[in-house]
């Protein structure tokens, strides 16, 4: 018999591979790391990158346009997103992207590309989220247009979703309104909460978060509407918090227009837009004169005008 002989040749060699290889012969090839094959856990945020110096182009696929005609996508120019404090990025690919295993808690994405590097903020992320947003970038400048969340994984509620960005299109009368975030319908109803404003104080340009149940058209029915809150601008070192609503206070200056639709100075830059939607607070719109100091509420535009949604007396 032969048999020995030839098992001991074998279990030299298997001692001989353990050795060279630094480990246990018994333990398994440890799998690839990369996304392609583990993935990761944490949140996943898909965006849309658009280029507020250009004109516009196409459609993103995400269902989330543009929010103006002036914004145009980065394509071609390879923008680089990175969550910031790890080694998780990605580039874009006509303005779009995708990032996944974003840990939970307070997130930073940086944005690189055309000659400039700009950050925002993205508070309260989940690991079970799905983060999609659209944003605007423009050198050293970045910001976000809109905001919606999904909640994804075991014993989520896919209809369930969050909302971000400002109010165009209101139609309808309370409490059934209708009106668009982001390219997104939302309306509402009886059983919608509102928080920090009424139903009937709802007014385009004005920036809400809403959170309901997304239904077959893609719409939401909202069960809550409130304020958005975030409003803090921090452009130190081209950063930039998410936020599309703005105050500024000054004295008016080169008043031109007819109520409702004004337009006048604040201050020495501040250009600023008052519409049908604008709220009056103790002056009327034709109360507004040169020279008046006054506080604006309102949505910053592109080209760095505000869109009022409320104008009051500077007490």
């Amino acid at each position: 018999m032969h048999s020995t002989p030839l098992r001991g040749l074998v279990l030299v060699i298997s001692a001989a591979v353990a050795i060279c290889c630094g480990g246990d012969a018994s333990l398994s090839p440890t799998a690839p790391t990369g996304g392609s094959v583990i993935r990761q856990p944490g949140a996943v945020i898909v965006g849309q990158v658009s280029n507020a110096s250009a004109p516009a182009t196409s459609r993103s696929t995400t269902g989330m346009p543009a929010t103006a005609a002036t914004r145009a996508t980065v394509d071609s120019a390879s923008v680089t997103v990175k969550v910031v404090g790890t080694n998780i990025s990605t580039t874009t690919k006509q303005g779009q992207f995708t990032l996944t295993g974003v840990p939970p808690g307070e997130v930073q994405l940086e944005f690189t590309g055309r000659g400039g590097s700009a950050t925002i903020s993205i508070s309260g992320v989940t690991a079970d989220q799905e983060i999609h947003i659209s944003v605007t970038l423009n050198g050293n400048n970045v910001r976000v247009d809109s905001e919606r969340r999904n909640k994804r994984g075991d014993g989520a509620r896919e209809d369930q979703s969050e909302l971000k960005g400002a109010v165009s299109g209101l139609t309808g009368n309370c409490p059934k309104v209708s009106f668009t975030v982001g390219g997104t319908k939302v309306t509402t109803s009886e059983i919608t909460q509102f928080d920090e404003v009424r139903c009937a104080d709802i007014r385009n340009d004005m920036v809400v978060e809403v959170k309901g149940s997304r239904q077959s058209d893609n719409s939401i029915t909202a069960t809550k509407v409130e304020i958005d809150d975030d409003e803090d601008d921090d452009n130190q070192n081209g950063s930039s918090r998410i936020t599309a609503r703005v105050e500024v206070k000054g004295a008016v200056s080169g008043l031109i227009g007819a109520c409702p639709k004004l337009s006048f100075m604040v201050g020495e830059s501040t250009k600023v837009n008052t519409s049908e939607s604008t709220r009056f607070d103790d002056v009327r719109c034709d109360g507004i004169r040169d020279r008046m100091v006054v506080e604006v509420t309102g949505v910053r535009q592109s080209d760095g005008s505000i869109n009022a949604t409320e104008v009051e007396i500077d007490d």
